[in-house]
C-alpha cells in the first residue's frame, strides 16, 4: 500500500496528524488530538478494511520509544543500522523467555524486558538466524523490529513541540 493512501485511510478513520516514516508502515499520529480508546484495533480495522491486509499493529508513545532506548544494553556494540529494537504486542511469559537460548548465536546478541526484545547484529541481519519470526515462536507473541535509526526518527517526530 502506498503510504499517501494509508495516511489518508487513518485521517478519514478520526486519526490527527498523521504521518508515515519510509514505507514500512511507520505512522505518527497525535493521539491525544485524536481521542480514540484503542488506536491500534482502529489502524488494524482500518487497514483490513480499506486494503484488505489483516496486519498486526503495535503502537508505542514517544515516551514508550524514548524509554526503550534508554533501556537498550547494546547501543554501543554496534552501528546504529544494526542495532534495533522488536516492539512486542504484549511482554512474553517469563517462563518463555528464561527457556530461549541465548548462546545459539555466535555473535548477535538479544535481551527481552517487558514488551521489547533488544537485538544486536554486529554483522548484519541478513544471514543472521537470530530473527524476529524466531523469537515470535519461541516466546509466542507478535512483534515489529525497527533500528535504532528509524527509532531515533519516529522519535524525533513524536518530540512535542
Amino acid at each position: 500500500m502506498k503510504m499517501a493512501e494509508l495516511r489518508a485511510a487513518l485521517t478519514d478513520a478520526g486519526l490527527v496528524s498523521v504521518a508515515t516514516l519510509q514505507v514500512a508502515g511507520n505512522v505518527v499520529f497525535d493521539e491525544a488530538l485524536s481521542g480514540v480508546d484503542d488506536p491500534a484495533k482502529l489502524v488494524r480495522e482500518t487497514v483490513r478494511r480499506r486494503f484488505g491486509h489483516d496486519l498486526a499493529v503495535i503502537v508505542r508513545s514517544h515516551d514508550d520509544l524514548t524509554d526503550a532506548m534508554r533501556r537498550h544494553p547494546f547501543l554501543d556494540d554496534a552501528a546504529p543500522s544494526r542495532v534495533s529494537i522488536a516492539f512486542l504486542d504484549e511482554p512474553p511469559s517469563p517462563e518463555l523467555a528464561a527457556t530461549v537460548d541465548h548462546d545459539r548465536f555466535e555473535v548477535e546478541r538479544f535481551a527481552v524486558s517487558g514488551a521489547e526484545i533488544f537485538l544486536c547484529h554486529p554483522d548484519g541481519q541478513g544471514t543472521s538466524k537470530l530473527t524476529l519470526a524466531w523469537l515470535e515462536r519461541r516466546l509466542s507473541v507478535v512483534g515489529t523490529a525497527r533500528n535504532v535509526n528509524t527509532i531515533n526518527k519516529l522519535i524525533e517526530m513524536t518530540t512535542p513541540t
